[in-house]
């Protein structure tokens, strides 16, 4: 699913029908798994999809200690980082 995200949709080499479903399939697996790779993928992929704090963002939030990519790519994306987990769940 990453290497999907990563290698194909970011290309764009795949019709705007298929990109969006397979971002959609790849949301709810990363939403269910809390995968730190592919939340960073679909940061980059699909950084609209992180707006407005909604559950892949929080989810990224979380999965961000101990994986740097995934925490480079919430900076880079500008969104404020918690320090403190409580502060996630709000």
């Amino acid at each position: 699913m990453d290497a999907v995200l990563f290698y194909i949709l970011r290309e764009g080499r795949a019709s705007a029908s298929l990109a969006d479903r397979w971002a959609t399939l790849a949301e709810e697996m990363a939403l269910e798994t809390g995968d730190p790779s592919l939340l960073e993928t679909l940061i980059y992929t699909r950084p609209e999809r992180f707006e407005n704090a909604g559950p892949l963002l929080t989810a990224a939030r979380r999965a961000r200690r101990g994986h740097a990519p995934l925490d480079r790519a919430l900076k880079r994306l500008g969104q404020p980082i918690p320090l403190r987990p409580e502060s996630m769940d709000q």
